[in-house]
Order: C-alpha cells, then structure tokens, then sequence
C-alpha cells in the first residue's frame, strides 16, 4: 500500500476485476475518509476468497489487529457480516501500533 515509486522493489500489481469487488463492496459500505488501505494486497485476498467460495465453504485468514477495530475496515466487516453465516475473530491483540 505505501509504495512510492517502482523503485521500491516492491512493484504493484493491478487486480481490476478484485478492485472493481473492493470499490463496490467494502469501499461502499466504509464511512471512512482514507479508502485507500481497502486496496491492500492482503484485503484483495479476503475479497477474492469470498467471492470465490460463494455460498459454500469456509476460509481463514491469520492477520492483525486492525482489521477488527480500525475505522477503515468498517466496511469490510460490514461486507463480511452480510456474507456469512457465522465469523469467528480471535483478538490476539497482534497491532504493533498499540
């Protein structure tokens, strides 16, 4: 996400089909000012499980903190919460920011 140029060895790559999902999904549903970290790789890999398992199955991510509390993820958890039948979050408290 805070890559600043090529030059960073780090390169982006362009998912327009999982950034149109993002935009239409977590993007709509998100109060938040700063959108920008919806487009997170790690975010593009939650939407595309999602949409890929449909109305069958189970997926399981390990991650931080901040998508459980941050403001910029509401939309996310709103998305999720529509989805899903059940979640399941363990807080581990695994932010190193706090």
């Amino acid at each position: 996400m805070g890559q600043s140029n090529f030059n960073d060895n780090n390169a982006n790559i362009k998912h327009k089909y999982l950034e149109d999902r993002i935009t239409e999904t977590y993007v709509n549903k998100s109060n938040s000012t700063l959108k920008r970290s919806l487009y997170d790789s790690y975010i593009k890999s939650i939407r595309w499980a999602s949409d890929r398992i449909e109305c069958n199955g189970i997926i399981a991510f390990v991650t931080n903190g901040s998508f459980i509390k941050t403001a910029t993820a509401a939309g996310m958890r709103a998305c999720l919460e529509d989805e899903f039948t059940s979640i399941y979050c363990f807080d581990l408290r695994g932010n190193q920011r706090t």
